[in-house]
Parts: C-alpha cells; structure tokens; sequence
C-alpha cells in the first residue's frame, strides 16, 4: 500500500519525513541519539524493547528490581498512561533517583517517536522496522534528551496544512486517551474562532455520529489507532486519512500527535494539573512554537 506516495518519491518513514518536515526530521535523531547518550544502554535497548516491540518483560529471568520497575513503568506508559498509578509512580521514583526525569524522557522517545516511525513507514507504504539493534539510524550530536524534546514543541506548531479545527480535535482526542487534566482544560482561540464547539468533551469522546465532516472524522480515527493500535492500523484508516489528506499534512498529523503526547511525561510524573477548576482556559500556541494562555474568548 502506498497511499501518501504514489509514484513512489519515499520509500519509507524517513524519507517521507525529511521531504516533508525537513525542519523536524533531525529532532527526532537527536532525541534518540540522545537517549543512547543520557541512558546506560541496557536500560534503553530494553526500554525501546518494551514501547516498540511489547517484549514480555515478567518472562525475563535475569531482570534486577529497578530494570523489573523499569519495564513495569515503560510498559504502563505504552499502553495507557493515564492508569498509571501513585504506587508505580513512586516505585520508579525512588528507583530511579535523581534520574527519574531522565528515565520518564526516554520512555516518552522509546513510545511515541517508536510510534511515530513506525505509523510514517505504513504511509509511505514501507514494512515495519526490521527486529535488531534498536539503535540503528540514531545519529550523533549533543543535544539532550529534553531540549530535542523542546525543540519537537517548538518546531511542530510551524507546519500548517491542517486547519485549526482538525488540529484542536485531534490535540483533545489525545489529551482524554492520556487523561491529561491540563490538556483537557485548555481550548485553542483559533479553533474557537473558527467556530469549533469545543464547551465540553463530549462530542470529542463520542465523534462517531455526531455528523463531523468525513475529513475530520479520517483524523480521529487515525489519531485513534495511533494512540491504542500504532503497530496494526488498519488499512481502512490509512485509506480513509489518503483521501482526505495530501503527505504533507499526513506528515503533519503524526507529529502533531507526537508532540501533543509529551503530555505523558506530565501524566506519568502526576504533573498535569490545571489552572480552571471549572469551564476551560482558551490559549493560542504561534508558528514560533510560543504559547499564550488566559486568553479571552474570541
């Protein structure tokens, strides 16, 4: 299958990432690269192994406590952070140190850039990566985990080809999977402006026959799969995202869904509360990648 790319300009995730995010394409190799540099490489290889392949960690003999908390936490965060619990959160907190912060970097990378490769390479009609040594194609630099991390933040909001009411419903369809309370309580001026009916979640938890336009509905569901299903969408999906969608914002959507899921590592870590206690903040993130929040109503 070869929806994004027809006449076969990229022959896989990579390819179709630089062509059309030529900007972001290299955070992402500095993220993992910086993995490899900030985590002692056990605990990375076994990490990815974890978030990208689902490796049964409990039929691991060999495993120490922290590795064995390590995987338990890696594995949580993969499959729904926003069940991750107080208990397991201060297990790996006390397991992990002062490197704890770290360690919850890593497995954001290890999950969602895991996740983001391998949903580029089913557009670009690429098979999935190759089992072997999950270090392959990372790149050397100097940048840590957390300011590529910022950098994906920062550089995302500049690609524009989806328009702001897609882009607000994909970014609350994510921040509800997560359970984000902050993400939740915030509501984009732009989308607003655009006449987005954004009061309340609802019609986000329940889009399925609520009468979206069919192009809206194509980016839920794919930013469904991704979020629940990444290493088996369904053909259906991807079909439905091509007709709806040109590469360039199918790009687009899988690195907005990236960046909106660093939302994890505040979740994981319980530091996701909210400014409102009830109703919504309104806010506006610019092309430069800065955010302004308490924002009027539009």
């Amino acid at each position: 299958m070869d929806t994004a790319h027809p006449n076969g300009t990229a022959r896989n995730g990579r390819e179709l990432l630089a062509q059309f995010a030529p900007t972001i394409a290299p955070v992402l190799d500095r993220m993992e690269a910086a993995m490899w540099r900030e985590v002692e490489p056990g605990l990375a290889r076994l990490t990815i192994e974890i978030c990208r392949d689902g490796a049964d960690w409990r039929a691991m003999p060999d495993l120490d406590d922290r590795s064995r908390t390590a995987c338990e936490f890696a594995e949580q965060f993969a499959l729904d952070v926003g069940s991750l619990d107080a208990g397991l959160r201060d297990r790996t907190l006390a397991a992990f140190g002062n490197d704890a912060f770290g360690f919850v970097q890593a497995t954001y990378i290890a999950d969602m850039i895991g996740r983001a490769r391998r949903v580029l390479d089913r557009i670009a009609g690429a098979a999935p990566p190759a089992s072997g040594d999950p270090s392959d194609g990372a790149t050397p630099g100097d940048a840590s985990m957390w300011s590529a991390i910022e950098d994906l933040i920062r550089l995302v909001p500049a690609l524009d080809g989806i328009d702001v009411v897609t882009t607000e419903y994909v970014r609350l369809r994510g921040a509800t999977a997560h359970k984000c309370r902050k993400c939740q309580s915030l509501r984009s001026r732009p989308a607003l402006a655009a006449g987005a009916e954004l009061a309340d979640l609802d019609v986000i938890d329940d889009y399925v026959g609520r009468g979206l336009p069919d192009a809206l509905q194509a980016a839920l569901a794919f930013t469904d799969a991704f979020i629940w299903t990444p290493t088996r969408i369904d053909d259906h999906v991807l079909d439905a995202l091509g007709r709806h969608y040109t590469p360039a914002q199918q790009v687009e959507l899988v690195l907005d869904i990236a960046r909106n899921a660093t939302n994890k590592i505040a979740v994981a870590l319980g530091a996701d509360g909210t400014d409102v206690t009830e109703g919504y903040e309104v806010y506006e993130v610019f092309a430069d990648g800065s955010i302004e929040y308490g924002l009027a109503h539009p």
